[in-house]
């Protein structure tokens, strides 16, 4: 009965927080219980009732041990978190027996890298909106790769926790902006709205990565340095 304390004990520190305090005192008050329960009825039962209870508590306390620590041998959600928010993404149906990770499609560790380089993107649609090569800026903003931004920033929204609507709202503004300068660049309109469109695209971007923890960001580095190393 002391070895099932001892194992509420040690499994403590294995767990995440409070879930892990709880954890133990639920194992230790169970399995304190039942190592007391056969002496209370020691003296009112036969020798060989007694080994029979004996034998009992002995199986029910593995059980109790075994119980507790199952939830530690399960993925937790809390490896794949920052500060609560998702750096990264596993395969659907990689834990909890199959049925689906609990996980959006991607996280921080491939959606940052992506919105990151459309920042990069911007100050080169902006020198093609300023040599009023058109053919180039149209490329860029075409309908499907407006959809596809939009689609990459709803997902960096869904991600991003309490700043959710604000990303969702500043995704609108872009989307808004990319088809403005679409339009521009169809008229070939060299009115100043082409540079006021890339403007805003651009603050609207830096403004989203603004958005994203300083922790989550050098998270997401440490993991491109790792892969850059493994290589």
């Amino acid at each position: 009965d002391l070895r099932v304390v001892a194992v509420a004990v040690a499994i403590m520190p294995t767990a995440s927080g409070m879930h892990g305090v709880l954890l133990g005192l639920l194992c230790g008050v169970a399995a304190a219980s039942m190592a007391h329960a056969p002496h209370t009825r020691a003296g009112a039962v036969s020798r060989t009732g007694s080994q029979a209870t004996r034998l009992s508590t002995a199986h029910t306390s593995r059980r109790v041990a075994l119980a507790c620590a199952l939830p530690l041998l399960l993925p937790r959600r809390a490896h794949a978190l920052v500060e609560g928010l998702p750096l990264y993404a596993p395969s659907s149906g990689s834990l909890v027996g199959g049925i689906g990770s609990g996980f959006p499609d991607e996280g921080f560790d491939t959606l940052l890298p992506k919105v990151e380089a459309l920042r990069d993107s911007l100050p080169s649609l902006r020198g093609a909106v300023e040599r009023e090569d058109w053919g180039a800026v149209a490329a860029a903003v075409t309908s499907d790769a407006i959809a596809a931004q939009a689609k990459m920033l709803g997902s960096f929204a869904s991600i991003l926790g309490d700043e959710a609507y604000t990303v969702i709202g500043l995704k609108a503004r872009f989307v808004s902006a990319s088809k403005r300068l679409a339009t521009a660049a169809k008229k070939a309109n060299s009115d100043g709205s082409a540079l006021n469109s890339v403007d805003e695209m651009t603050t609207v971007i830096a403004d989203i990565l603004a958005l994203v923890p300083a922790v989550v960001v050098e998270q997401v580095r440490a993991l491109e340095r790792y892969a850059s190393s493994s290589r």
